[in-house]
């Protein structure tokens, strides 16, 4: 019989000051079966501290890095946290409610706070889910107490549930309801969440893969650029919202960064995943780089039996505006609580929600055929390089390193770059919280 795998241990990077509090975090990840390097009084005589720090962090799978009040001020937890980002192996958490140095700040960290060492606590199922993308656990534990495992929050929206409760109900009519607020929106896309959310597209079909909800476009001339200049384009299908978090958890979990052939033909292959900021299963999925949004695109397309791809700049700018070359989606000028930008700072409204939102809580910002999300929320990455925007999908540049379009705005952006004909180039190996995704093809007919 074999023996089972060494696993690399867990680093964890925190202040002396914080030892008491670190103790039941260590205990509750050894119960998980994964080695932890922590305890530095260990450090023999004649040894060389930062030395031995080197090769440890070296050595380690993946470095929790513990911010509090004192910690945020150790350069010793900063520099340590420094190499474990560039070691793209960084798991952040909140030991008390502080602001990490500078460059973490928008790095998304789990609030542990308030955690008691309760092994069935959301928080920590979270960083055990994050911690477990790194390296294995060796054994499941079952939780404190005996029983069924908690339950740690909702994964995936259950598109299959054949009633929906009143709550729901009533949800999904406020959302339809013009005259609901961003801020309320905004909640209710998270409770959503927390119930299951039933609209199609959103989460995932039956046999667990992405439940993509197309709309078609036309085939027919349309009006191009800030010029507005006569193109065609035959008939396409554009998925009406972005990919989610619940449909990118299915490609990770269907192995997607483990198997070599959804990468085969791209310029580079990403080893793990990182975590959005922002996990809820209904909100589009952020933090992924060009080549991931590639990949996913392979492999939804083996598994559904036709082609799925990004679209090239011409099919989504037609998706976004129509024929009659529109400045966004619903017309020529803004329409303060359309889209979630930042409205504040250039006077055009007064909402700034400062992240994304799930999906398809703004219909009265659709595109006339009825792509939501194509104006704010997050810039989504097209098939063609920058420089050829003109390029036919079937021609398209994949196995390149050069700089690729970005379409639509975010959250982060005022209403004027979430123009349809806003073009911006970016570095396709960049993850960041404002860049996601959205799904085309030709015909969702299997092969």
């Amino acid at each position: 019989m074999e023996s089972p795998p060494v696993s690399r241990p867990i680093f964890i990077s925190y202040a002396v000051e914080d030892r008491e509090r670190i103790v039941p975090l260590v205990r509750a990840l050894e119960e998980e079966g994964w080695k932890v390097w922590w305890d530095r009084s260990g450090i023999r005589s004649g040894q060389r501290f930062g030395a031995v720090i080197e090769q440890a962090l070296d050595d380690a799978a993946c470095v929790v890095v513990a911010w509090s009040a004192d910690s945020r001020h150790s350069k010793w937890v900063e520099a340590e946290a420094h190499t474990a980002d560039e070691d793209d192996k960084l798991v952040p958490i909140f030991l008390e409610p502080v602001r990490p140095p500078l460059f973490f700040r928008r790095v998304h960290t789990e609030d542990l706070s308030n955690w008691s060492g309760d092994r069935a606590a959301p928080a920590y199922g979270r960083l055990v889910e994050a911690i477990a993308q790194f390296v294995p656990r060796l054994k499941k534990p079952k939780p404190e107490g005996g029983g069924a495992t908690p339950d740690r929050g909702p994964e995936a929206s259950d598109v299959g549930t054949p009633a929906l409760s009143a709550e729901q109900k009533t949800l999904l009519d406020r959302i339809a309801d013009r005259g609901t607020p961003p801020e309320e929106r905004f909640e209710i896309g998270d409770r959503l969440a927390r119930l299951g959310d039933p609209r199609p597209g959103v989460g995932l079909t039956s046999e667990g893969l992405p439940d993509v909800d197309w709309v078609q476009i036309p085939a027919g001339p349309y009006l191009y650029g800030k010029d507005t200049q006569k193109r065609e384009l035959p008939t396409f299908h554009m998925a009406r919202y972005p990919v989610t978090n619940a449909q990118y958890r299915a490609f990770i979990e269907d192995g997607g960064y483990a198997q070599g052939r959804w990468w085969d033909g791209l310029g580079k292959r990403i080893k793990r995943p990182m975590d959005p900021p922002w996990g809820e299963p209904n909100r589009s999925r952020d933090t992924v780089s060009w080549y991931e949004a590639a990949a996913f695109c392979g492999w939804l397309s083996a598994r559904l039996g036709y082609e799925v791809r990004l679209p090239s700049e011409y099919e989504w700018e037609k998706a976004a505006r129509g024929t009659d070359g529109r400045v966004y989606p619903w017309g020529d000028a803004y329409q303060a609580g359309h889209a979630n930008v930042d409205e504040k700072s250039s006077k055009a409204g007064p909402t700034y929600l400062g992240q994304t939102v799930a999906v398809g809580l703004y219909p009265q910002g659709a595109s006339p055929y009825g792509a939501q999300e194509m104006a704010g929320n997050l810039w989504e990455w097209c098939l063609n390089e920058y420089e050829n925007e003109y390029e036919h999908p079937d021609r398209a540049e994949t196995s390149g390193q050069g700089l690729r379009a970005l379409r639509g705005g975010s959250w982060g952006g005022n209403p004027e770059v979430a123009r349809v004909f806003v073009r911006l180039r970016y570095v396709p190996v960049y993850r960041r919280d404002f860049v996601g995704f959205r799904l085309c093809c030709s015909s969702p007919m299997p092969r």
